[in-house]
């Protein structure tokens, strides 16, 4: 018995500084005028969700009740949603084929919520991701079908201070009976890859701010 209050009261203290916390990330992305700082807010609040919804989880088998969240969490998570839409993203890919990744980052990431361009910006923007990608043929076994190989390097920086947060190497192989099919599959693939690890990237690096 002592041991289960011990655990419930570990459990209750925690869930109750993640409340706080949502509070004050919550306050500040309110209240913050310029872009980033929301975000940053919106983000840290999605993880400090993530977070109690576990430690809920515990709560509910230690005492078979959990603890009322003190924010409407759909209201919360739909606004940092929105501060996370306005985040703009550029990329800026070189090399063969390099347009056919470029759109097939950006339509990914727009479906991720993040508000992308293709191509070198006109200005400053939030994030700067660029890259150079490579197709290749591939030998198989089999004649019947033919094989490409597409490569990427992918480096991303903080628009703000030119500081390179995340750099990656993606490489998709596809086949198909005609070779100009397998390179439109391989990069349509690479870019899928790319978008995912890009959009991850973003969002953990704005939560550790």
């Amino acid at each position: 018995v002592l041991e289960k209050a011990k655990a419930l009261s570990a459990v209750t203290d925690k869930i109750a500084d993640f409340d706080a916390q949502v509070k004050q990330w919550y306050a500040q992305m309110v209240q913050a005028t310029d872009k980033l700082p929301k975000v940053k807010a919106g983000m840290k609040i999605i993880a400090i969700f993530k977070a109690r919804k576990e430690l809920e989880s515990e709560l509910r088998v230690l005492d078979g009740k959990g603890m009322p969240n003190p924010v409407d969490e759909a209201a919360v998570r739909t606004m940092a949603a929105k501060a996370l839409s306005e985040l703009d993203v550029a990329i800026d890919v070189t090399g063969s084929k390099s347009r056919e990744v470029e759109t097939g980052v950006v339509k990914a990431l727009t479906g991720f919520g993040l508000q992308a361009a293709a191509g070198a910006p006109p200005g400053p923007v939030a994030v700067m991701i660029t890259g150079e990608v490579e197709t290749n043929p591939v030998e198989g076994t089999d004649a019947r079908w033919k094989f490409a190989r597409s490569y990427v390097t992918i480096s991303c920086k903080d628009g703000r201070t030119n500081k390179v947060f995340m750099q990656f190497d993606v490489n998709e192989k596809s086949a198909s009976g005609d070779y100009n099919t397998s390179v439109r599959r391989s990069l349509a693939n690479l870019s899928k890859k790319v978008a995912q690890q890009v959009s991850d990237g973003i969002i953990e690096y704005f939560e550790n701010q």
